[in-house]
């Protein structure tokens, strides 16, 4: 099985069952190409992504990490998705502007308690 290391969370460097380097890619790469494989399914599930990706579930957990702090992803606990860009959008807007009516709670868009 393949192994990462990471160098000061900009790079991660995978080692095959040999321990000889087999890539070097950017933390922007991977979550590039985590995202586009999202952007192709409606809803997924954490061990398929990571089939798919053909990563280790560390590598792909933390891409998910970031574009969820991104607003691009909804987790849902059992699977993941891509948001639409107005999705993303909003969640953005309400997250930062303190004068919308709306917040976001599970996926739910309720009126804000005052």
């Amino acid at each position: 099985m393949a192994k990462k290391i990471r160098d000061k969370d900009t790079t991660a460097i995978n080692y095959n069952e040999t321990g000889r380097e087999c890539v070097q890619v950017k933390n922007e790469d991977t979550d590039w190409m985590v995202y586009h494989l999202l952007a192709q399914e409606n809803r997924i599930a954490l061990e398929a992504l990571t089939q798919k990706a053909g990563l280790d579930r560390d590598s792909v957990a933390d891409s998910l990490d970031r574009l969820d702090r991104a607003f691009l992803i909804e987790r849902d606990g059992t699977t993941i998705r891509a948001l639409s860009v107005g999705e993303s959008m909003l969640r953005c807007q309400a997250k930062y502007d303190n004068t919308l009516p709306y917040v976001f709670e599970n996926g739910v868009v309720k009126a804000k308690k005052n």
